[in-house]
């Protein structure tokens, strides 16, 4: 497929439309600065060894941290990982065991005292995941105290029983021993956490009751995402959605409602924008706003457009739109607007026709996302999704709706 940049026919830009898109990729850099600078949330994972931590995050989100980078060692017993493009910070705590308990204990109190005594929110723990495993059946005194310690601290806990093995739905059987595993953490922690999950992060081989080999897929994955943004403190809730794996089913969804409230706010910044226009404003004025809702909406699905040409790709996203809508020619290198059956009112866009071609573009890139996710899934393909070709599915996507009408 060609690209954006060969198939537009660029006009001459006029010193007006040059400085709308320089401001456009200025506020589209900004929100890029704000999203990466403050709007991680950091989770920390504890357990014993074995208990299939790497396993489970390598399920739930969409980079395996451990293996794109050394971690930065925050204390003797507790690692971070961290991306710069990734909204997400893990602090992986050493497996609680034998000897080395107490070290590990008082690691993890220094470790939250400091997160809360700075004082600032991106230094927070915000979330915590107790892991256990369920084939082994146990949970100890010293586990409930870690639990304990982290709820007193003011972090929101779901306990992970992993390695689960027999299920109703994405839930417990009741009596499977995974539920009484459950019933016995509820008696000893019930008061710290805020939810239970029972999870098998990978698909598994088995046996069915004759003997023949059966394989297991993943379950529980979607109850613990839904636990955990249930429960994390909604300025986080946007970072969390980012960095989840869009093979989880309610990862998908969490994501397209976020990036639903994304095109509502652009519609409504983009209507009330033109309805109170700058003089010699046209529609490339509200590429600010569309740029800005693109880049947040692809944010959500893993879309990297760091480097992106805005310009060339709101013109190729928006003017298919203007055809019957508006009659369209340029005046002076930039976009002149004539509402159909009317007259040249100063070249302005209505703010009715702003907030439809801003929805349209916005709604428009959602099912492209979606559809693009779904197709690599089907595959069983990795869920990487270039801004090149999103890009250009979307301006297919707007050309082909526009012309149906």
């Amino acid at each position: 497929m060609n690209s954006l940049t060969e198939r537009i026919v660029k006009p001459d830009m006029s010193d007006v439309t040059d400085n709308i898109l320089k401001k456009a990729r200025l506020m589209v850099g900004q929100a890029v600065d704000k999203d990466r600078n403050e709007g991680k949330a950091r989770i920390l994972i504890a357990g014993k060894t074995g208990v299939g931590k790497s396993t489970l995050l390598n399920a739930i989100f969409s980079e395996d941290l451990a293996k794109v980078g050394v971690g930065q060692p925050v204390t003797q017993e507790i690692t971070e990982f961290e991306r710069e493009n990734f909204p997400l910070i893990i602090a992986d705590s050493k497996g609680l065991e034998g000897e080395d308990y107490e070290e590990i204990v008082d690691d993890l109190k220094s470790y939250v005292e400091q997160s809360i005594r700075t004082g600032d929110e991106k230094d927070a723990v915000h979330f915590a995941w107790y892991c256990v495993a369920g084939d082994g059946a146990r949970y100890e005194e010293g586990e409930a105290n870690i639990v304990q310690i982290l709820s007193e601290a003011g972090i929101p806990v779901v306990v992970i029983i992993t390695k689960g093995r027999i299920f109703r739905g994405d839930s417990f059987r009741e009596d499977s021993k995974e539920a009484k595993l459950r019933d016995y953490i509820l008696e000893k922690s019930g008061t710290f956490i805020k939810d239970i999950v029972l999870v098998r992060s990978e698909a598994e081989e088995d046996e069915d009751d004759d003997g023949n080999i059966i394989f297991k897929k993943p379950k529980g994955l979607d109850t613990l995402i839904q636990a955990t943004e249930r429960h994390l403190a909604q300025g986080k809730q946007n970072a969390f959605i980012q960095a989840l794996n869009v093979r989880n089913e309610t990862a998908l969804r969490l994501k397209e409602d976020a990036a639903r409230e994304v095109v509502n706010w652009a519609t409504a910044a983009a209507t009330a924008a033109a309805a109170a226009p700058l003089p010699g404003s046209d529609m490339l004025s509200l590429s600010p706003i569309q740029s800005i809702m693109l880049y947040k909406i692809g944010n959500h699905y893993g879309v990297k457009t760091e480097g992106t040409n805005w310009k060339n790709v709101i013109m190729a996203v928006a003017a298919p739109l203007l055809t019957g809508m508006v009659a369209r020619s340029v005046v002076g290198g930039f976009f002149k607007l004539v509402p159909v059956g009317g007259t040249i009112v100063g070249g302005i866009i209505s703010g009715t026709s702003a907030g439809f071609v801003t929805k349209m573009i916005g709604e428009s890139y959602i099912d492209v996302l979606n559809a693009m996710a779904r197709e690599a899934i089907a595959k069983g393909d990795s869920v990487n999704i270039t801004p090149e070709l999103a890009f250009n599915n979307l301006a297919e996507v707007i050309r082909r709706k526009k012309k149906d009408k």
